[in-house]
């Protein structure tokens, strides 16, 4: 059973005694605070951080306006931003034109007299859930906020760093808000796992195109094998065992693809994963890569510093990708703004 906090607000004095006692018969109604005027009311729910009042009780003796107003007012305060707003009307206004203005006034429920301990049981469960779907959109609004947020300023501090810039003050805040991914809540670090894939996928690609001048370099023993399993082709000789146990190298020269054991594959970058050219080729090189043998995937990212959210969007479709398969997926010596950024979106690659 769920506690039910709330505010009976009632200019008559009478009034507001007999419908805090008819609370009291309810279990579940466990505090029920009182107050003569909406002003009253509104400073009460004003003062604090946590919602926790659910049912805000308002005597129709006030006039349409007020009430109006302070719904309104009362849904910014702290305390009354879920509530549910229960309108107590008088016995000549339960009609349903008067309802009806009620809620386009702002109120969620009515209550009516005579209070009985079954209706005050249906107003309590009635107000617990609009508290509790208040909550969930407004934690929905707050995520969604957040991630785009955190993804605008992804793009600003990583094109910075591409042109070889400082990161500014955007770098700062970004760290900022690390903060507040690092504070969410269970609920909100759900919302926040479930909505960060998503809002990825509307992420625009860089308008800077970087110039790929980096090449994985090969080692001596690399170019050996590598000439040697071409000569034995020429041959006409199977060379499949060969070149399973050598690392190959991507047609742009832009990664390396390792067999670091039986159940590991590694990709080394030798450039910036930023761009809309790289990021696309990377995801279509892995989506035609063969895995089927592998248990786990690693992206070495040691020369790469900078990523770009639509970049960072090919991971998580390449996370999918991987995830069908039932392959574990990998970041590997993360460097630079990479680490930043792996810390401060607080990603998991296995979600």
């Amino acid at each position: 059973m769920i506690d039910v906090d709330g505010i009976v607000v009632d200019p008559d004095a009478n009034r507001r005694t007999q419908l805090k006692q008819a609370c009291f018969g309810v279990p579940k109604l466990k505090r029920i605070d009182a107050s003569k005027s909406l002003d009253e009311a509104l400073r009460k729910l004003s003062v604090g951080e946590a919602s926790d009042y659910t049912a805000i009780f308002i005597s129709k003796r006030f006039k349409k306006e007020e009430i109006a107003d302070f719904i309104k007012a009362a849904k910014e305060t702290p305390r009354g931003q879920d509530s549910a707003y229960v309108l107590v009307l008088l016995p000549d206004d339960q009609e349903s034109q008067v309802m009806s203005e009620g809620l386009l006034d702002g109120a969620d429920s009515f209550l009516l007299e005579p209070f009985s301990v079954e209706t005050l049981n249906k107003t309590a469960d009635l107000a617990v859930e609009i508290k509790q779907k208040r909550q969930d959109l407004r934690e929905k609004a707050a995520v969604n906020i957040l991630i785009k947020d955190l993804l605008k300023h992804v793009d600003i501090v990583s094109e910075r760093l591409v042109r070889s810039q400082e990161g500014g003050p955007e770098f700062k805040y970004l760290k900022d808000l690390k903060i507040r991914t690092n504070n969410l809540n269970e609920r909100m670090l759900e919302l926040y796992k479930e909505y960060l894939p998503k809002l990825l996928e509307d992420q625009p690609a860089p308008t800077l195109t970087l110039k790929q001048e980096a090449s994985v370099k090969l080692s001596t023993k690399h170019r050996i094998q590598l000439k040697a399993i071409e000569r034995l082709k020429a041959r006409g000789i199977d060379v499949s065992s060969y070149e399973s146990e050598t690392p190959q190298i991507s047609p742009n020269n832009l990664w390396q693809v390792e067999n670091i054991d039986a159940n590991t594959i590694r990709i080394k970058f030798a450039h910036e994963l930023y761009d809309k050219p790289t990021s696309d080729s990377f995801y279509s090189y892995i989506s035609k890569l063969d895995l089927n043998s592998f248990k786990i995937l690693e992206l070495d990212l040691s020369k790469t510093k900078v990523m770009s959210g639509y970049a960072l969007n090919q991971i998580f479709k390449i996370i999918n990708l991987v995830k069908e398969k039932q392959i574990e997926i990998r970041m590997v010596n993360l460097s630079g703004f990479n680490q930043e950024l792996y810390d401060i979106l607080r990603l998991d690659l296995n979600w």
